[in-house]
């Protein structure tokens, strides 16, 4: 549906602009050992981001997964 992937875009976006507000806010990745990776969850996808010192990288949208797969 046409509007509800608008939607979907959209509360996604206000989402991500969060991140440079307060990234420690949000979980250590389950995907990654390191503190400075971590995934804001969003509607059952994970956003993975790399907080830098002067930047935020986002480098992944995936399918949540509870645990990361070998």
């Amino acid at each position: 549906k046409p509007a509800a992937a608008r939607k979907f875009r959209k509360d996604l976006l206000v989402r991500i602009r969060e991140i440079p507000d307060n990234p420690f806010l949000f979980r250590k990745s389950v995907y990654f050992d390191d503190d400075n990776i971590r995934d804001l969850v969003f509607k059952g996808y994970t956003i993975v981001f790399l907080v830098n010192d002067d930047c935020i990288d986002v480098f992944g949208f995936v399918k949540y997964q509870s645990k990361a797969t070998d």
